[in-house]
């Protein structure tokens, strides 16, 4: 709703007086002006995707469910590092590696949705 607030009324109504119907306001001034707004929430949902933690661990405990089905990369760290027998090091290079995988997709979806990105000033 923030990001539909931003857009200038002024475009809208400069499109209807061209003769713009409206699906092409939508597809011309709407969406192009939303893209910004879109890919925060596609990163931020992504991120938060991959830091799972809290649902497999209230439904199944930290042993991952019945052979690990429930297992997420945050409850496998959870386990590891902080189980009653800890692994450190373990729980430490898969934390590394939990970085790395989502900051290489980020990067990816910056890239690819980083083309054709409009601003209004």
């Amino acid at each position: 709703m923030a990001g539909l607030g931003n857009i200038p009324p002024d475009l809208r109504e400069a499109a209807r007086v061209d003769g713009a119907n409206s699906w092409q306001v939508l597809r011309q001034i709407t969406w192009p002006l939303l893209k910004p707004i879109t890919l925060v929430v596609l990163l931020l949902g992504t991120i938060e995707a991959f830091k799972m933690f809290q649902p497999a661990f209230l439904l199944v405990g930290p042993v991952g469910g019945a052979g690990n089905a429930a297992n997420t990369l945050g409850l496998y760290l959870f386990s590891e590092g902080f189980s009653t027998d800890p692994h450190d090091g373990r729980g430490a290079a898969i934390s590394v590696v939990l970085f790395a995988l989502v900051f290489i997709i980020s990067i990816v979806q910056l890239r690819i949705s980083r083309r054709g990105v409009e601003t209004v000033d």
